[in-house]
Order: C-alpha cells, then sequence, then structure tokens
C-alpha cells in the first residue's frame, strides 16, 4: 500500500526454510494503475427544509489524489457541482418529497458512492404550525375572508386581516351590456366570482 501511481516497481520472492537456507529468487515487475481508486462516501448528508427550498449538508470525503468537488443530484439528476460541503436548492414546489445525493469527485475523475437523503420541503401543515393554528385547517384565523389554505397559497398571514384581499367590481349598465370593471389585484392567483 501507499504505492505510487502510474510508477513500475521489481519485486523478488525468496523461500527460506528452518535452517535458513534460502532458494533462488523468483523475480518480477509490476505498474500500478495511473487511475486511483475512487473517493470515500461523503460524510451524512443532511437538509433542513424551508417553503421553497432545501439547505443540504454533508461530510467531507477523503482520497489519495484529494477530492476536487461533490456533486449535488436531486431525484438522479445533477443539479449543481460545489468545492464545498454545503448547497442551498431553490425554487421547490411546497410540501413535496425529494431525493438527494452527494457524490465525492477526485483530481482523475474517480466519483464516490452517493450520500443519500431522503426530504420534504414545508407544507400546509408546517405552514398552520409555523402561524401557531394547528388544526383551524379550513377555518378563517384573522377572520378576514380568506380561508387558511386559500392563504396559504397567496402566502399570506394567516393572522393578519389587513393583508387579505378585498376589492370591488363595478357593474355599469349600457342599453343590453352590462360592463364589469376590475380594479388591479396585487397577489397572484386564482379568483372566483359570486
Amino acid at each position: 500500500t501507499g504505492l505510487t501511481p502510474d510508477t513500475a516497481y521489481a519485486y523478488e520472492v525468496v523461500a527460506v526454510d528452518a535452517a535458513g537456507n534460502r532458494s533462488h529468487a523468483a523475480a518480477g515487475s509490476i505498474s500500478t494503475s495511473a487511475v486511483e481508486g475512487a473517493p470515500s462516501r461523503p460524510g451524512t448528508l443532511l437538509g433542513t427544509p424551508d417553503f421553497h427550498s432545501i439547505a443540504l449538508t454533508w461530510g467531507t470525503s477523503a482520497d489519495n489524489l484529494g477530492v476536487s468537488g461533490y456533486q449535488v443530484l436531486r431525484d438522479d439528476g445533477i443539479i449543481a457541482t460545489v468545492s464545498g460541503t454545503s448547497y442551498t436548492d431553490s425554487n421547490l414546489a411546497r410540501g413535496t418529497s425529494y431525493t438527494y445525493q452527494v457524490k465525492a469527485i477526485d483530481a482523475a475523475g474517480n466519483v464516490s458512492e452517493p450520500a443519500t437523503l431522503v426530504i420534504s420541503t414545508l407544507g400546509f401543515e408546517d405552514w398552520l404550525d409555523l402561524h401557531d393554528i394547528a388544526g383551524q385547517t379550513g377555518g378563517d384565523s384573522d377572520h378576514g375572508g380568506l380561508d387558511n389554505l386559500t392563504e396559504y397559497h397567496l402566502g399570506l398571514d394567516p393572522n393578519n386581516p389587513s393583508d387579505d384581499l378585498s376589492f370591488h367590481i363595478t357593474v355599469g349598465r349600457s342599453g343590453t351590456n352590462l360592463t364589469v370593471a376590475f380594479p388591479s389585484l396585487v397577489a397572484t392567483g386564482n379568483y372566483h366570482l359570486h
């Protein structure tokens, strides 16, 4: 062990009996491979979820050529190659499960076995807990006119009625036609008229 890659080594083997008599040497030579083995598997992969992102961290890998970077994969597709031991994956769907893998790469391009993690972004139940309104799934916590699920999808605060949407529709009559005028709606989403 501890040999230099891509190097020729000569060996001799001699047999010795109990009396100390030695045989003629059998000689041979062999070269080590130019390619080193793969790096060790990265240390434990951990994740901290948010509603639209997951922050990943992992332990370092070891390799006698030195680790040149880490591949980060989400659901079997490479999403990043980084030099450090952390990465934040953003723009994810809420309440969705993802499978992550991190693989170390060495200077020769060898790739390690993966460290793996299955983790979900935060979802509606987490949002209810965050705002201290567990058990009110279909309720209207702030009595502002929108139920909790609607506020969750619009990114509103369920405990603040002032951020609920309210607007007036103007209806005018011109002959046999009705004209309906809508205000500019700031929040994105689907609007239903009743």
